[in-house]
């Protein structure tokens, strides 16, 4: 999870895993809710648009529970909270499958 500067843009990806593999539709609904606000496309996961900058979660093809978050932005404040505000949102939807 490298914070990589590249031609003036910031971009960051990692991997993370869910417990079951029908988790992940919920997922993205979880992630869809806490960007309600920012333009959405839902095709074979989520991208999520930002000013000056996108991400996108989807599934790894090869990994059943495994899924991929991609970051990319020109502006490194906005980065920086849209990496944090999915962060934490990962964090809660983890924390809440764990309970229930």
């Amino acid at each position: 999870m490298a914070l990589e500067l590249c031609n003036s843009y910031f971009e960051s990806s990692w991997s993370e895993s869910l417990e079951k593999n029908n988790d992940f539709d919920t997922l993205m609904n979880w992630v869809s809710a806490e960007f309600i606000l920012y333009q959405q496309e839902d095709q074979q996961g989520i991208k999520v648009y930002f000013p000056n900058g996108w991400f996108v979660i989807r599934t790894i093809e090869e990994m059943d529970n495994e899924y991929l978050v991609h970051i990319w932005s020109k502006s490194k404040f906005n980065f920086s909270t849209i990496k944090e505000q999915l962060s934490l949102a990962l964090h809660r939807f983890k924390q809440i499958k764990k309970r229930y």
